[in-house]
């Protein structure tokens, strides 16, 4: 749920000044990474082909790797006991299946104001992942998504 938070530094200076010394915080939400609809939307969103579509649109959403999340959560004051990325990998059937998944997911597609756009930015969507080397398995579509597992915690303040 983070990711739906701009100022992600600020929510984490709250939960560390709300937990005791010694508590713990965890939280697992996708990462920043090549075939993460949002990053690839964002891209779209500022091409020439459809930036006057998007004039002060914002998603609203932040994505971090976990050498951020480290830095970010250790700038605020945790330690960061553990950080790692873990893929899970998303099997689709056709092009169709992996449309109807990123429908509802793209703020940006759902922002735009007839279905014929939302449709082509859709398929803009599908294009770039292809071009990014998007895996083929067995005539199936194969989508991993990455997540980054955080725990860390909140260390003895000495006064």
């Amino acid at each position: 749920m983070f990711h739906w938070i701009s100022d992600q530094k600020s929510v984490f200076l709250k939960l560390f000044n709300s937990l005791k010394d010694g508590g713990v915080f965890m939280f697992v939400g996708p990462a920043a990474n090549k075939f993460n609809i949002s990053v690839i939307s964002e891209k779209l969103a500022r091409s020439d082909k459809w930036k006057d579509d998007f004039l002060g649109f914002n998603s609203g959403r932040s994505y971090h790797t976990p050498e951020e999340y480290h830095n970010i959560l250790s700038e605020v004051g945790f330690l960061v006991q553990d950080i790692k990325e873990t893929v899970t990998k998303n099997i689709y059937d056709n092009v169709d299946e992996l449309k109807n998944w990123i429908r509802p997911l793209s703020v940006y597609a759902s922002s735009l104001s007839c279905r014929e756009k939302t449709d082509e930015f859709i398929d803009d969507i599908v294009t770039e992942m292809f071009n990014q080397k998007l895996e083929m398995e067995n005539d199936k579509i194969i989508m991993n998504s990455v997540k980054v597992e955080v725990l860390c915690h909140k260390i003895s303040q000495i006064n």
